[in-house]
């Protein structure tokens, strides 16, 4: 009888430990197919996205931090780049950055659960359900301030104000039944 409770008890607690391990610990996440995907933050990666193009000047902005090499910063276009730094200075890279004129905004990087880097700026990606929904995007960009700055047959892109949260907002356009 005792090494029944033992089972029963030792069954319990490995369902629980079962059940907790896909609930997601991070309540960062985006939509795809349907779906979110739940993101954890990278420990050793930020997007920095400039307000002018910075790649012609990356001796300059190398000779700023002593402890990056030009290894560690990887370009995505003229003004965006991705810069490995070490976990312990994070948070000092983070906010020195964020301080600088030059800089529009510092993001970590996300992953997925499948290990593949997740980065965002101030732009988003949106398709609509159809046509009609034309208005209620407007009504949408006019309530959180966010701009079109690109408008195809299916695909609008869109730029959040400058601090706000793109990630976010994406998410919410998407919640809101109007984008697929």
């Amino acid at each position: 009888m005792k090494n029944l409770i033992s089972f029963v008890i030792l069954a319990i607690l490995a369902g629980f430990g079962l059940i907790q391990e896909n609930v997601p610990s991070s309540k960062v996440f985006y939509y795809a197919y349907d779906e979110r995907i739940y993101l954890s933050e990278a420990s050793d990666k930020v997007i920095v996205q400039f307000a002018r193009n910075k790649n012609s000047e990356s001796g300059v902005f190398l000779s700023d931090f002593a402890n990056l090499k030009e290894g560690d910063i990887i370009w995505r276009d003229d003004s965006t780049a991705i810069l490995k730094i070490n976990q312990s200075e994070k948070l000092k890279f983070q906010s020195v950055l964020s301080k600088r004129e030059d800089v529009l905004l510092v993001n970590p990087i996300f992953k997925t659960a499948e290990g593949l880097d997740v980065a965002y700026t101030d732009r988003f990606i949106i398709e609509l359900k159809d046509k009609g929904s034309l208005k209620a995007l407007q009504r949408l960009n006019e309530e959180n301030k966010v701009e079109i700055l690109e408008l195809t047959d299916h695909l609008i892109l869109l730029r959040a104000s400058s601090g706000d949260d793109a990630l976010a907002l994406a998410n919410k356009y998407y919640e809101s039944g109007i984008t697929k």
